[in-house]
């Protein structure tokens, strides 16, 4: 039979089909019953099919029973399934499906090979003596979905797949099934499986997995069954050789301990990553021999919503490929890495593959090899002369010992290896002589140290120490440890975390070194506490090339960094989230060419930066006909507190960035207090954003006095720009100076008046030597603004120097005893744009003013004088006549009545 669609299209009323001894070509599909109601017997022996697409394809409609039997048979399709089994419509009543292969060969290239998902039947399944392959590297052999499953699979082999078995149930969260729900897989061989030879999710009351053979697979075994109790499962007598996974049996298993786990008389040898991974202490492990030289570790305990914090697993009587007990150790993860999960005893212990070789060895610190790892529970010391030492487990430091390390000593950590400490840490590095921590193998990073000392223990101290490749860097959660000049780089989380509390007032560590950390350089960290009080002291740090942050500190504590290089970080330099009160104080430090921001912080008290200098951020986002601009400091304050923000006597050089951004949340209730003196603002875009636009009525409290802005650059905005919802209190812009700024504006001041008692000055600044296309001064707000004692020039000629917002008849500006750059109102009127030169614009009183840049000379007229300089018009505040003159009279200023 070749050269067809379908071989056989079964319609109702046939209720058996024998199809023995048939041979075909490259047809389409060889069975289809897909329009047939009733019962069927299908059976297929001894032929040899070949398809380009399904080669049985069954869809079940008002079937009680369906029996498909393929014995010594050979089926194989090109693009399509071997079966496909589904259901046609939707039914009250189960159908019992009978699956029977025996002595026979399944082949696809392209799609899942059996593929059932029926939710309205029940699986009985024997699969013996056959052989089972798919091409594709993202298919399954056996995939199955039902509402029930009884399924034996013996003396097979399943090859070359993504998945061999995958079983799943049509409701996995229904817990009172009464089918019998079981998968028996015995004398099977799984080979070169790519990602799971065998997984279920869902109920099963009883699975056993008996004598069979795993050999260059992904994950072996998967059960995802962590919300159902069962019966048992049983995991015995099977070979797991050369496979690789985070978990080549993996188990998700249930909560409640009331199901039989049994893991016994297996063979783990020569599989890579991790062997067994487990969630819970529920399961006997016991009699297996693990021989994995390659492996990270033979067993690991993994994080799960329930706290097991407390139990012990039992693992005793088992063969680890060795008798040294640290390296055993090393490789089961357990509390020993991670205090959340629970610990695991393996002693007694098999000392070869005999079951009577039973050991019970406690585990030295120091080895007759030299190498060390395990519990130090007395004073011990490590001395430059033995050095380097290789450390094969975890080291544990106990409560009252002290673990020492002299000058030049250099310790080579086993992957994923770390140093915990309870009792005392003492690293005496000296200037000539560094400490030094590194990893046996550059890309298999070790864990790191945990300083966990008890309040009132001896202060652990850790000077001269260099730290690398390490997978959590130093971790310090007792503040009763000094830490000077200690570097920690290329860790895959942070370089250091310090966990403060309430149990320390004053914390000081001093010549921190973090770079080239995966996410943060220096991280300081409240425990889940308001502690304001608390003040931690970083002096004299360089933090650099950090993918996340290079100082990230969540702390409700004063914090000060002190004499600090900071560069290179990509999000931040320094980001700080207070939600619970703290103050910030940033001084004499550089903070350079990071890649978004300078400082971005969350604020509740307050911050100073001082005598800083921040250069070099040039981060924007473009788009095709967009960029996204971002400020290289970002401020804001987000709660109901008092913020003080102090930035003094510092350079902000060279940032293409936006530079500064102060920003209160619209619902805080409470002070502002900004003050910004003697900076330098150079060579950047714009400088300087104040939002201050809160809901409720509070005080704004801002002084910005005595900086100088020099050869900035914004083109399409502001160079300086405030915005105040309401104020309470004054706003001074004094004494500052301007020059070689471009700009649309110089200074640019909005936002709406709802209660407004207070004044914005602006007094005493030079603003003579700027480019500016629109005004030097935009008033766009009707807040009460004084402009006066400035010196004022736009180079840009006849172009506003000062501009007033849309005309309000109760609104005016004082403008007054300014320079203007001229010598005469007429002049004068080209460039303050007010109600004179603009009917639209509010008015805007620039009479008397100044004819000097030294402020000696002023014209003292009125502003409601007709003839200003032989300008004419103006403010009229009583009765007045316009005199007859011979020719036409030329009213040059708007007259106000």
């Amino acid at each position: 039979m070749k050269d067809s669609n379908i071989g056989l299209y079964v319609r109702n009323g046939a209720s058996k089909i024998d199809v023995i001894n048939v041979t075909t070509g490259q047809i389409e599909g060889f069975i289809t019953a897909v329009d047939f109601h009733g019962n069927l017997e299908l059976n297929l022996n001894d032929s040899i099919i070949s398809t380009t697409n399904i080669v049985v394809n069954v869809e079940i409609n008002k079937t009680e029973t369906l029996y498909i039997n393929f014995d010594n048979s050979e089926l194989y399709s090109s693009t399509g399934k071997i079966l496909s089994l589904g259901d046609a419509a939707a039914t009250e009543n189960f159908t019992d499906i009978y699956l029977n292969v025996k002595n026979s060969v399944f082949a696809t290239a392209s799609e899942n090979l059996f593929e059932i998902n029926t939710c309205s039947s029940k699986l009985h399944s024997e699969i013996i003596s056959s052989s089972f392959s798919v091409e594709n590297s993202d298919k399954t052999i056996f995939s199955c979905k039902a509402s029930s499953v009884d399924l034996l699979g013996f003396l097979n082999k399943f090859d070359k797949s993504y998945k061999g078995f995958f079983i799943s149930f049509c409701d996995e969260e229904d817990n009172t099934q009464d089918f019998v729900i079981e998968l028996n897989l015995t004398n099977n061989r799984f080979e070169n499986i790519g990602s799971t030879a065998i997984e279920t999710r869902g109920q099963l009351s009883e699975i056993v997995i008996k004598n069979n053979y795993f050999v260059g697979n992904g994950i072996c075994i998967n059960h995802s069954i962590a919300d159902f109790d069962f019966d048992t499962l049983t995991i015995s007598h099977n070979v797991f050789l050369n496979n690789t996974a985070d978990g080549i049996v993996k188990l998700l298993q249930p909560r409640s301990g009331n199901s039989t786990i049994n893991l016994v008389q297996n063979i783990f040898e020569n599989n890579r990553d991790i062997v067994i991974s487990f969630t819970s202490p529920y399961i006997n492990i016991y009699q297996n021999f693990f021989e994995n030289k390659d492996s990270s570790y033979n067993l690991k305990v993994e994080s799960d919503t329930n706290s097991y914090t407390g139990r012990v697993l039992n693992v005793s009587q088992n063969y680890w490929g060795t008798n040294d007990v640290n390296v055993i150790e090393k490789r089961i993860y357990d509390k020993n890495y991670d205090n959340t999960l629970f610990k695991i005893n393996f002693r007694p212990y098999l000392g070869s593959r005999n079951y009577s070789d039973i050991q019970n060895e406690e585990a030295t610190f120091l080895s007759s090899n030299g190498d060390i790892g395990g519990i130090v529970s007395e004073n011990f010391t490590l001395t430059k002369g033995s050095s380097p030492y290789v450390v094969i487990s975890n080291i544990v430091v106990q409560e009252d010992a002290v673990l020492t390390l002299n000058a030049g000593v250099v310790l080579i950590f086993k992957e994923d290896v770390g140093i915990t400490v309870y009792g005392a840490f003492i690293v005496l590095g000296k200037p000539d002589d560094l400490v030094q921590f590194e990893p046996e193998v550059i890309d298999k990073p070790w864990r790191g140290v945990d300083i966990k000392s008890y309040i009132g223990n001896t202060n652990s101290n850790l000077q001269y120490l260099v730290v690398k490749n390490t997978t959590t860097g130093i971790r310090v959660w007792s503040m009763n440890t000094f830490i000077h000049n200690v570097t920690s780089q290329s860790s895959t989380t942070n370089g250091f975390t310090f966990y403060v509390n309430s149990n320390v007032t004053e914390v000081a560590i001093s010549e921190l070194t973090a770079s080239n950390n995966v996410k943060t350089g220096i991280q300081i960290v409240t425990e889940d506490i308001s502690s304001s009080k608390v003040v931690f002291r970083i002096l004299k740090c360089a933090v650099s090339q950090n993918n996340e942050y290079g100082v990230d500190i969540k702390a409700n504590a004063s914090v000060i960094i002190s004499e600090c290089d900071i560069e290179g970080n990509t999000e931040s330099g320094i980001y700080v989230y207070q939600e619970l009160g703290g103050r910030m104080n940033i001084s004499t430090s550089k903070i350079s060419r990071n890649l978004k921001y300078a400082i971005k912080g969350y604020f509740t008290e307050e911050l100073v930066i001082d005598s800083c200098i921040i250069s070099d951020h040039s981060f924007r986002r473009f788009g095709k006909y967009w960029f996204q601009r971002i400020s290289y400091v970002y401020l804001r304050k987000d709660d109901t507190s008092k913020f003080h923000i102090k930035i003094l006597n510092s350079v902000f050089e060279n940032n293409i960035n936006d530079g500064i951004e102060v920003k209160d949340h619209y619902f805080s209730n409470d002070d502002l207090m900004l003050h910004i003196e003697n900076n330098t603002f150079t060579g950047g875009n714009r400088t300087l954003v104040i939002k201050y636009n809160s809901y409720s009525e509070t005080m704004a409290n801002v002084r910005i006095i005595n900086n100088l802005f020099l050869n900035n650059t914004n083109s399409d905005g502001a160079l300086v720009q405030s915005e105040f919802e309401h104020i309470i209190s004054d706003v001074k812009f004094e004494n500052n100076k301007f020059e070689g700024n471009i700009a649309k504006t110089t200074l640019l001041m909005t936002g709406n008046v709802r209660y407004s008692v207070g004044i914005i000055s602006i007094q005493h600044n030079d603003i003579s030597g700027d480019w500016a296309t629109e005004s030097l001064i935009d008033i766009n707000t009707y807040h009460e603004i004084t402009v006066n004692y400035n010196n004022l020039r736009n180079l840009f000629p006849n172009v506003c120097v000062i501009s007033a917002p849309k005309f309000e008849e109760s609104f005016e500006i004082n403008a007054t005893f300014n320079y203007w750059g001229d010598e005469s109102a007429v002049e004068i009127l080209d460039v303050a744009c007010g109600f004179e030169k603009d009917m639209d614009r509010s008015f805007m009183h620039y009479i008397p003013f100044y004819t000097d840049s030294n402020f000696k000379q002023v014209v003292s007229l009125a502003q409601d004088v007709f003839d200003a300089h032989g300008a004419l018009g103006g403010y009229v505040t009583k009765d007045f006549t316009i005199p007859s003159l011979s020719s036409p009279i030329i009213i040059s200023r708007s007259l106000f009545v």
